[in-house]
């Protein structure tokens, strides 16, 4: 169980695997919006990416997102993200 303090009154507890996905994409959202200009301008992501990313409609691929850590400077953990699976041929 962990325990976030956010301000000197509100402490969440972090009991469920649900609320522990939902703190992680409050992290990476807040990178991606403070990065924003930078995703799109430099780095050649399109609006609508960055966007869907930012506001948990879609993830980025495992990829993308070892990428993204860098770029954000925060850890793959943090970073809700999509694996594919391929079935191998027979």
């Amino acid at each position: 169980m962990s325990t976030i303090k956010f301000s000197k009154r509100i402490i969440l507890t972090l009991d469920c695997t649900y609320c522990k996905v939902m703190l992680m994409k409050t992290i990476f959202q807040k990178a991606i919006k403070a990065n924003r200009k930078k995703l799109i301008r430099d780095l050649g992501y399109s609006p609508s990416t960055v966007h869907s990313w930012e506001y948990g409609i879609r993830f980025p691929k495992l990829e993308t997102a070892m990428k993204l850590q860098l770029i954000l400077g925060i850890d793959l953990d943090e970073i809700p993200y999509f694996q594919s699976y391929r079935k191998e041929a027979p």
